[in-house]
């Protein structure tokens, strides 16, 4: 009897659960579609703050779409981009720096962006330049004009299109000529972002051998920053560069401190390959200048069991 009574019962049991577990399900439903409908309000509210022109709505709006999630932020990419035909240039720039902050979540922008590179406002050139390079190897399609942009008048706008350059990676590669005219260029800024991005993109041999000719000439440039940042780009080659070890050990004596502290700290990244430098390096050891001197020590340190003979000329500095 007990055994009929809960077969009977069991059916309504199990359609309890059922009509719970469904209530369930939609509550659930229900609490994820409040959560997107409150997430596409809160994008809006953000798009609109870009609008308003004031900076500090900007810069807060700008931070808080970053801030979202991978979902959300791609969700938030297509409000931007119609933006960028906004007539007020403080609001197009708003939405060139903040999809520039998303890097490259907002890669379907490229297209619009890079038309900005040409803009007759040169802020707005060097935003989309730097927005670009945060997309890194997203911004391939946008090389060719990078590469006319370093012949743009305005020094920032090259300094922007350097530095993109050296984020986009292989596909840079092109721009390698231009960069090395850079280093002629009266602003010390742009050559140095030149340097920077070569050093970036001459990573294989090939490249390293059509670039370090060029570099070692910079070596002489009356601008000991120019002589400074070209040592550092050689030393961005590595192995590569060791052909230059004798161009360098003049400048083990060079005037300019920041060039002696470069040197050392390229001949110590290279390691045993500049071993023989060792007896120049510990006259470094004295060098009038403290930074010299600790990178000399760094340096050494690397040159293997060559390095060890030069243990006590290191003794006297522990009371440096």
């Amino acid at each position: 009897m007990i055994k009929q009574f809960l077969c009977k019962l069991l059916p309504i049991f199990l359609l309890s659960f059922a009509q719970i577990a469904g209530m369930t399900e939609l509550v659930r439903s229900q609490a994820v579609s409040q959560q997107q409908s409150n997430q596409r309000e809160k994008i809006a509210k953000l798009i609109q703050r870009l609008k308003t022109g004031n900076n500090s709505d900007q810069d807060h709006a700008a931070t808080e779409l970053e801030k979202l999630g991978g979902a959300d932020k791609s969700a938030a990419v297509p409000q931007l981009i119609p933006l960028l035909k906004d007539p007020n240039p403080d609001v197009r720039g708003a939405a060139i720096y903040t999809l520039g902050r998303m890097g490259s979540v907002a890669k379907s922008a490229v297209p619009q962006l890079v038309p900005f590179l040409k803009d007759s406002n040169p802020a707005l050139r060097q935003a989309a330049g730097l927005g670009l390079g945060n997309m890194k190897e997203s911004a391939q399609s946008a090389v060719p004009q990078l590469i006319s942009l370093l012949k743009d008048a305005n020094p920032d706008v090259k300094i922007a299109a350097a530095y993109v350059l050296a984020r986009v990676g292989d596909a840079a590669k092109p721009a390698i000529p231009q960069l090395l005219k850079l280093f002629k260029d009266p602003d010390p800024d742009v050559r140095l972002s030149a340097g920077s991005a070569l050093g970036g993109l001459a990573q294989s041999a090939q490249s390293a051998q059509v670039v370090i000719p060029q570099l070692v000439s910079f070596l002489k440039d009356t601008d000991p920053l120019v002589r400074a940042y070209t040592v550092y780009t050689l030393g961005l080659m590595g192995g590569h560069a060791r052909s230059t070890i004798p161009q360098l050990i003049p400048l083990l004596k060079d005037s300019s401190p920041e060039v002696r502290q470069y040197v050392v700290e390229v001949l110590g990244r290279m390691g045993t390959l500049a071993k023989s430098t060792i007896p120049q390096l510990v006259l470094r050891l004295k060098d009038s200048n403290p930074l010299v001197r600790k990178y000399t020590v760094f340096a050494l340190g690397q040159m293997g069991e060559s390095g060890k003979a030069t243990i006590p000329q290191l003794i006297p500095l522990l009371k440096d």
